[in-house]
């Protein structure tokens, strides 16, 4: 597999230079769909009402306990969409152009980071659920799918700013099969209790700080140029 060059502009490709924005279009609504998803997050928080007590700390305290899980969720799914579009910010930094295909896909892709609050609302009202985790896992789990797709025809189709070479093209995609592999080995722990399975997401961290550090040149080099 050659090394792959920026294409000639095509019908259906717009440049990060077009007059008509089409390719900053396509930036602006990606990040409204995540402010949006995170904005609403707090809405599944409801203000606790009390019938008496009102000026009694203790009473606001007992009925905030009753938010817990409400409060978790908010956190984790912000900190969750949060890398997510830390992820997608740095895949369309990478982009030359962009064309319908890649623009689909990054339509479906919006549509499970829109979909995330739910499974983790899920998640944090019925955490020993086997569903519940299923629902959790399966969103993330089509979430990396996805930008592995994207990646891989942004590379076949030449859209990336700098030349991708096989050897980072190899590593990114060995990257960014990790968190799939992991995600699916975490549905049989799961079995077990859920947050083993839920636990066992940690292994993502350690293993892709590991292969970032011991990257060939070539990547480290891939990598310096905000590819």
């Amino acid at each position: 597999m050659s090394d792959i060059e920026h294409p000639t502009q095509t019908e259906g490709t717009f440049t990060r230079e077009s007059r008509g924005l089409e390719f900053e279009r396509v930036a602006f609504f990606s990040d409204a769909i995540y402010a949006i998803a995170m904005t609403l997050l707090v809405v599944d928080i409801k203000v606790p009402e009390l019938t008496q007590g009102k000026n009694d700390p203790m009473m606001v305290l007992d009925t905030l306990r009753q938010n817990t899980p409400e409060i978790i969720g908010f956190f984790l799914c912000f900190w969750l969409i949060g890398n997510t579009w830390i992820s997608h910010h740095r895949f369309m930094a990478s982009l030359h152009t962009i064309g319908h295909t890649l623009m689909t896909l990054n339509m479906f892709y919006l549509a499970f980071v829109a979909f995330m609050p739910f499974p983790v609302s899920m998640i944090s009202h019925y955490e020993n659920n086997i569903m519940s985790f299923l629902l959790f896992t399966g969103t993330l789990l089509v979430l990396n799918i996805l930008e592995l797709v994207m990646f891989i025809v942004a590379y076949r189709l030449g859209r990336t700013r700098a030349t991708v070479t096989k050897e980072v093209f190899d590593f990114g995609v060995v990257g960014g099969s990790i968190p799939i592999i992991i995600f699916l080995l975490s549905i049989p722990v799961a079995l077990i209790h859920t947050t083993y399975g839920l636990l066992f997401w940690l292994l993502i961290f350690p293993i892709s700080q590991y292969r970032r550090r011991h990257a060939p040149p070539e990547v480290h080099r891939y990598l310096k140029t905000g590819g």
